[in-house]
């Protein structure tokens, strides 16, 4: 890392820590909802628990990580810098268990023919939560990296949004689903569409940073 985090391994240390909640909490998000697809649903609340658990745990990790950057010696532009990308990743883990919360709660019924697609959208969404967490892994160790990253998370973020209206439409042209049930299930494409948002706004944030730094 730069030679201003070399005065606090605990910091690196706990930074590191941090995004592999991400890691971990996007691949039990998507095996968690691959399972409801299938009807597992023992398995599927298995996954709702550990998503909520990561993102509880994420929560108290971020609040050390804000407590020691504010102890530690940090020039002023870094440290408002790092708080920034440390606070707006958070969107996005809560924004998984959020997703897990209310799958849990509603159980919509996800017809047979939207499934393929609705599976689609999950890997997508994954693909641009890991993007952007080796984005910002790369700010703090390669910085000249930090770009294609963050065109991957834009890249995934488009196909999520390509990916979620067209089920949209397939949902309100289908007779067969209940006028009620197609609100519902367009709210939860909304909701899960909204995890590659919050990616992508992250990454919009640290594209200003890394201009930032290498200014």
């Amino acid at each position: 890392m730069l030679s201003v985090w070399k005065k606090t391994k605990e910091l690196e240390g706990k930074i590191d820590a941090y995004l592999d909640f991400f890691i971990e909490a996007s691949l039990n998000f998507k095996e968690g909802l691959l399972m409801y697809l299938k009807n597992y649903c023992e398995k599927f609340e298995e996954k709702v628990k550990k998503v909520d658990e990561l993102e509880s745990r994420g929560d108290s990790l971020r609040r050390e990580i804000e407590n020691v950057i504010y102890m530690e010696l940090l020039i002023p532009e870094s440290r408002g810098d790092v708080l920034g990308i440390i606070e707006n990743a958070d969107s996005v883990l809560n924004s998984m268990s959020q997703v897990m919360i209310e799958f849990d709660i509603q159980r919509p019924t996800i017809p047979e023919s939207l499934k393929e697609s609705f599976e689609l959208l999950i890997e997508n969404t994954v693909f641009s939560v890991q993007e952007m967490v080796s984005a910002i892994r790369m700010y703090f160790k390669n910085i000249q990296e930090v770009r294609n990253h963050i065109i991957s998370v834009m890249h995934f973020e488009h196909e999520c949004d390509e990916i979620g209206n067209e089920i949209k439409r397939k949902i309100f042209v289908d007779t067969t689903i209940e006028p009620c049930c197609k609100i519902q299930l367009s709210n939860f494409i909304s909701m899960v569409q909204l995890v590659s948002d919050k990616a992508e706004d992250v990454c919009d944030r640290l594209s200003i940073y890394v201009i930032k730094r290498i200014a």
